[in-house]
């Protein structure tokens, strides 16, 4: 077993196996946003407009200056079977056909909106224009039709993932292995700058043993154990595995420098059916220890009930740069080798990351568990 007080090292790991959570949009080979321009749309819309909002999930909304009853969405559906959803639709009553790109057929609502459907090989886009005192609203909404067919399928509307601003931020994930029950969650803030700070909580969960000077933990997953003294009525020092010198952590009180989110309330779950021995009432509480470490910062955090119930948490900071080009990632931690990833967007606030040993979704502060 390493000991665990030399847990910067998990920084090699950094981008390692979880399984990729897909979303919409996730591998989309054109972007939305792309088909037709804000000039284009302002035209349409007899309106000023600004650049279109990106879904993540196939969509780019546009929305004009005078309010909620002036906006046009463009979307692009690239799944298969696209062809014969369209001669489905467009051999309806209602459809009204045009002869744009592969076909296109139209639908006009009294309600205030006017959709264009068009094929172009295999790729469906479809362009609402919402804007109900329009005169010749089906013009304008085939106008742009037009204009977004002419560019599916250039490179001028290929789809290229954002840089760095789209990337800065607050993220998280959870890094532990759902088959293995573990949980790690992991925070990224990334600065303008390409600046970046990464902590990381893996939780090692399992029942204590502890008795004259020898203690061991024993979970399905890890086995690890060393020797143990009291250092007055509130300090221990533990040697093997985990070489530390705890403070106790007062009753009611969290342990300095450690954000809760990464202790969670996974770690007041005790296992279960897991049999444990003695346990010697000096090393019951929760505790707090700082060790020296090579690169990055590490605070230790060990709670144990009186039942044995053991969690011990490296809480692991370390810190590097950056760069962002169009999905691809080059990370440099300030200690250890720099290494690449490529990272893809599933909506403004998740994003991807991939590289040879498996995949990440990290969440936006606020919009996820966290």
């Amino acid at each position: 077993m390493r000991n665990l007080a030399s847990i910067p090292f998990l920084m090699l790991a950094l981008m390692s196996a979880s399984p990729a959570l897909a979303g919409g949009g996730a591998n989309q080979k054109t972007d939305p946003c792309l088909l037709v321009t804000p000039a284009e749309i302002g035209q349409a819309l007899q309106d000023k407009v600004g650049n279109g909002q990106n879904s993540g999930a196939g969509d780019c909304n546009y929305r004009g200056a005078s309010g909620y009853d002036s906006q046009v969405t463009v979307a692009v559906d690239e799944n298969p079977g696209r062809a014969e959803f369209f001669a489905s639709q467009a051999s309806q009553s209602n459809a009204k056909r045009f002869d744009i790109a592969d076909g296109a057929y139209a639908f006009d609502s009294p309600a205030g909106f006017t959709s264009v459907t068009l094929l172009k090989g295999q790729t469906l886009v479809t362009i609402t224009l919402s804007k109900p005192n329009l005169a010749r609203r089906v013009d304008a909404t085939v106008a742009l039709a037009k204009q977004a067919a002419a560019r599916l399928g250039t490179e001028a509307a290929a789809h290229r993932e954002p840089g760095i601003e789209a990337l800065v931020g607050e993220w998280y994930t959870d890094a532990g292995d759902p088959n293995r029950g573990t949980r790690e969650v992991r925070r990224w803030i990334i600065k303008k700058n390409g600046d970046w700070v990464m902590t990381m909580a893996p939780e090692h969960s399992g029942s204590l043993t502890a008795q004259d000077g020898q203690w061991q933990v024993d979970s399905p997953q890890e086995h690890f154990s060393g020797n143990y003294k009291a250092n007055g009525k509130d300090g221990l020092v533990t040697q093997g595995d985990v070489a530390a010198e705890w403070v106790r952590v007062p009753d009611g009180a969290r342990p300095d420098g450690v954000d809760p989110v990464f202790l969670g309330i996974w770690s007041a779950i005790p296992l279960v059916g897991m049999a444990h021995g003695a346990i010697d009432p000096a090393m019951v509480g929760l505790w707090r220890a700082e060790p020296d470490t090579d690169g990055g910062h590490t605070i230790l955090v060990w709670r144990i009930s009186p039942d044995g119930d053991s969690v011990l948490t490296p809480v692991v900071t370390i810190e590097g740069s950056l760069e962002a080009d169009a999905g691809d990632l080059e990370i440099s931690p300030d200690h250890g080798d720099d290494f690449r990833s490529t990272y893809k967007f599933q909506g403004p606030d998740s994003f991807v990351t991939t590289d040879g040993a498996g995949s990440y979704r990290w969440q936006r502060k606020g919009t996820g568990l966290w």
